[in-house]
């Protein structure tokens, strides 16, 4: 099951992007190594975004198949203190609001 949503979720244990690495992961590709959280401050508050969704995240962790991506989102909500997550269905380029242009 491919996972394509935006999840953005507050840092609010103001996590840094080392430890965001080492509990969830970082991909790699030839000599590149990109996470798969991005941290960022936007407005004085801290967020991680979910930079590169997996492929396949383990359904058989809940049934129904989209338990495994809710269970998944809880787990990087405590780890990083917060009460919400905000998300949507669309990407179109994987960037936190500095490395935007202007009109994105």
């Amino acid at each position: 099951m491919g996972i394509n949503i935006v999840a953005v979720i507050p840092n609010r244990k103001c996590r840094t992007q080392e430890e965001m690495n080492e509990e969830f992961g970082v991909f790699e590709s030839f000599n590149e190594v990109m996470p798969n959280w991005q941290l960022f401050e936007w407005e004085s508050e801290n967020y991680a975004s979910w930079i590169f969704t997996p492929r396949y995240i383990n359904p058989e962790i809940g049934e129904p198949m989209w338990e495994a991506v809710r269970k998944y989102l809880h787990r990087v909500m405590v780890f990083l203190g917060a009460d919400v997550v905000f998300y949507g269905n669309d990407v179109v380029t994987p960037s936190t609001p500095e490395e935007a242009w202007d009109d994105n």
